[in-house]
């Protein structure tokens, strides 16, 4: 991103602040482009053809295709769901460039360069703003004013930021995975009413695992990376850069210690860290709690030492007392499989929370407090997971 070359010579100490101060220039530099643009470019859409998107007509999706993120994901989703409806769609994947990390591009995805030459039909952008708003004005100037353009976005908090209140004006519809984030989006945008606001599920079995787990994959798994054979398990997987104080990692720890005190029956609990090197504080914690209980195993390095898959088939349960989710793509893929969830309760999917794997924990509604600096709004609330419930019914999945 611009200016964030630059890091390297800012001290460490420094460097969040750094990075936000970068991102807020960014952010007011395209709200103030939307909000010059956006309205002219809908108005020639509306005279261009005043219709929603239909079945027959090609799909393209603008995404995160490299990136290992849940944006990503939510895309590599949707494309290989389309396909699997028979529908002609595209992939177009724009990690690189937005500057943002990612790994291996997918066979069959093209480069953003693709855009130019881009036929017309709908085309689905799935980032959150500021991102969707830069890459609205990355599209020529023809697609921005011909095709059907429909943001998909996911939030985490009671209400979107007023921050993304131009994004509407680049949008023919809004499209998000769950009925909370329908509700945050209609809840602060003006404008919002007179776009469709349409819940569409990330539809998590078109890409599976594989097939739903045995005692045999189970063991098999357990046994591909050294973990206890005998013992339940309960893990958790996360990025610090999805936001540590939202994906509260160490309420995993609190209600792993009190469900299992030292000397009771074998148990081990996985914590699966992306990206320890985005928020050192938050690693410097779990690095403590680990110290403290052998029972403990921090996977921080190199996340491949165990795939996210093999994780959700050698765990017993995928524990997340999570403060906030804008969807739980972890949370529905674990129990796709028939690997028992547990998760705080709070604007939880309809979608995963009827899941009959999934078990849910009581929590209560206080101030969202980010170090990292993501989450800015003073009046915005996530939850805090009842750990002392969430203790009992892990001591009670563990006696079965």
């Amino acid at each position: 991103m611009f200016g964030l070359g630059l890091i390297r010579f800012v001290p460490a100490p420094l460097r969040p602040l750094f990075v936000r101060t970068v991102d807020g220039l960014r952010t007011r530099v395209i709200r103030w482009r939307l909000s010059h643009g956006a309205a002219r470019d809908r108005e020639a859409r509306v005279a261009h053809a005043s219709r929603e998107t239909t079945q027959q007509e090609p799909m393209t999706i603008l995404g995160l295709f490299a990136s290992p993120t849940g944006l990503g994901q939510g895309a590599r989703l949707m494309w290989a769901e389309q396909k699997r409806q028979g529908r002609a769609v595209r992939a177009v994947d724009c990690t690189a460039a937005l500057h943002l990390p990612g790994g291996p591009v997918p066979e069959g995805v093209l480069p953003v360069t693709a855009l130019e030459t881009l036929p017309p039909g709908p085309i689905v952008i799935h980032l959150n703003p500021p991102l969707y708003g830069l890459m609205y004005l990355r599209l020529p100037r023809r697609l921005r004013r011909s095709a059907r353009l429909i943001a998909y976005w996911a939030w985490e908090l009671d209400r979107v930021p007023a921050s993304w209140a131009e994004a509407v004006l680049a949008a023919d519809e809004i499209w998000v995975p769950s009925d909370f984030v329908a509700g945050a989006v209609r809840a602060r945008l003006e404008g919002a009413e007179e776009v469709p606001v349409r819940v569409v599920p990330h539809p998590v079995e078109a890409l599976p695992f594989g097939p739903r787990k045995t005692a045999e994959s189970m063991a098999a798994a357990r046994a591909r990376h050294d973990l206890p054979a005998e013992a339940f398990i309960a893990a958790c997987s996360f990025s610090m850069s999805s936001n540590y104080a939202r994906k509260n990692p160490m309420a995993a720890v609190a209600a792993f210690r009190a469900a299992f005190p030292p000397g009771g029956p074998a148990a081990c609990l996985v914590l699966r860290c992306n990206d320890r090197e985005v928020w050192p504080a938050g690693h410097a914690e779990l690095l403590q709690a680990a110290a403290q209980d052998p029972r403990i195993l921090l996977i921080d390095g190199d996340p491949r030492r165990i795939p996210i898959g093999d994780l959700y088939y050698a765990a017993d349960v995928y524990l997340s007392l999570h403060r906030s989710e804008g969807y739980g793509l972890n949370l529905a893929e674990a129990a796709s499989l028939g690997t028992a969830v547990l998760a705080t309760g709070w604007g939880l999917a309809a979608d995963i929370a009827a899941r009959p794997d999934v078990r849910t924990v009581s929590w209560r509604l206080v101030p969202v407090k980010d170090p990292q600096g993501a989450y800015d709004d003073p009046d915005a609330h996530w939850a805090e997971p009842d750990i002392a419930e969430a203790a009992a019914k892990l001591r009670a999945l563990a006696e079965g």
